[in-house]
């Protein structure tokens, strides 16, 4: 047994064996969404990679991968302009209530334009863009889209669970976004072709993807210490764990989906404060120095 918790985050041990129980997963489910603010600036933070490689217009059709239970930053999207949004998701976690709250909450964040603590980027979304984007037969057409037809409408298309990558017609989508979602996918290569699949040519994709523990060990890069076997005792629950994917391998499947890499730009952890090269598992004996060390990954990618 030692062999198992040895390093393991015992908090999150016993969680993830709650999670087997319906009444915890009631009690706390998972894939809970941003507040209606933190959606913008998800959106935001995106669309601004876009506006900084040379992109001036509002892509039209947008998808975004793991939105969990808020679909705000589509709902950004769709009042920055955008046409139409794809969501992807493991888990249905949509409520149509909580999607109209969020509609209405985001749709005051426009109008106003204020966010707190920050000043709305108005050179990102200018009020010209806006007065078209905002008119009030548009937003009251959304919204009864939603009223009607919650997250599977006209605007709006939710994916849950996404398991067949021609759900989404091929060669149809401008871009596709995600907020620390990729280190989820198991089956990581395969959805970086699938994204390929969906984009049409010149369409541009953006990821953070966040490389740490999730609180599964007590050092920040520990869950590379275990072999496979230990890492299913260790996560204790199937669902929505972490994949392990190091940096260097979502460069390799970068690379085989055929993209273009725009923009890659990783954050850092003193090696010293993760586990060392002689801990890893040697399931991991590949992993470089950077891999070690990376602890976000921030990308853009165009086909």
């Amino acid at each position: 047994m030692n062999i198992y918790i040895k390093g393991v985050d015992l908090k999150t041990f016993t969680i993830r064996r709650l999670r087997k129980l319906s009444l915890f997963n009631k009690l706390f489910p998972l894939g809970t969404g941003g507040s209606p603010e933190y959606s913008f600036r998800v959106w935001a933070k995106h669309l601004s990679k876009l506006r900084n490689n040379g992109v001036t217009e509002v892509p039209e059709v947008v998808a975004e991968l793991g939105p969990g239970s808020s679909l705000g930053a589509g709902i950004a999207a769709l009042l920055s302009g955008s046409k139409s949004y794809y969501a992807l998701d493991v888990q249905n976690y949509i409520s149509k209530d909580e999607l109209l709250r969020d509609f209405d909450a985001i749709v005051k964040i426009f109008k106003e334009r204020q966010i707190t603590g920050e000043i709305f980027p108005s050179d990102l979304l200018p009020d010209a863009q806006l007065e078209i984007s905002l008119n009030e037969d548009r937003i009251a057409s959304i919204r009864k889209d939603i009223e009607e037809n919650g997250a599977n409408g006209k605007y709006i298309k939710y994916f849950a669970p996404w398991n067949d990558d021609k759900l989404v017609k091929y060669n149809t989508v401008d871009f596709i976004f995600s907020q620390c979602v990729l280190e989820h996918v198991d089956g990581l290569e395969d959805c970086y072709t699938s994204m390929n699949k969906w984009m049409k040519k010149d369409g541009y994709t953006s990821h953070l993807v966040d490389f740490q523990c999730h609180a599964f060990t007590e050092k920040w890069n520990g869950h590379w210490a275990f072999s496979e076997k230990q890492w299913m005792f260790v996560k204790g629950s199937n669902s929505w764990a972490i994949n392990r994917m190091p940096a260097s391998k979502h460069i390799e499947f970068i690379n085989k989906a055929n993209f273009s890499t725009i923009e890659f730009f990783r954050r850092k952890e003193k090696i010293e404060l993760g586990i060392s090269r002689t801990m890893l598992d040697k399931e991991f004996s590949y992993l470089t120095d950077e891999d070690l060390e990376t602890t976000f990954i921030d990308i853009l990618l165009k086909k």
